[in-house]
């Protein structure tokens, strides 16, 4: 167990944290993603990895976090913005004169339309 004298130790260490906020500048000739960190005044000239389920975008604000020598890319962070595949609706039926729709959004991964009613029910309609 641990005891109050640790616990003040560890939340007072200055130990420097695992995560980084950076921008992504570019891309590389290869189309690996080219970040400069948050207080630096160049982009890094290394290669860093990133998430398949993030899809990168030169502007993108981007979360890293350190694995073992080097940073790993988790996604963009967004603040106040809508999310870029989310459609609000105000459409009184939908495809099959049902129950109002709530929202809408198409997984740009797989292109399926996702939409929510008003009362919660969820239904998929697969790209013709």
């Amino acid at each position: 167990m641990i005891t109050a004298e640790e616990l003040i130790q560890v939340t007072t260490s200055e130990e420097p944290s695992p995560f980084k906020l950076a921008i992504v500048v570019g891309f590389w000739n290869n189309g690996s993603v080219k970040i400069q960190f948050d207080g630096e005044e160049e982009p890094s000239e290394k290669e860093y990895a990133f998430l398949a389920s993030y899809k990168p975008y030169s502007g993108d604000r981007v979360l890293v976090a350190k694995v073992s020598n080097t940073y790993v890319i988790l996604g963009s962070v967004r603040y106040k913005i809508k999310p870029l595949n989310y459609i609000t609706s105000n459409m009184a039926d939908d495809v099959n004169g049902n129950m109002n729709i709530d929202y809408m959004y198409v997984d740009p991964s797989t292109l399926i339309l996702h939409v929510r009613r008003k009362n919660g029910a969820w239904s998929s309609y697969n790209p013709r």
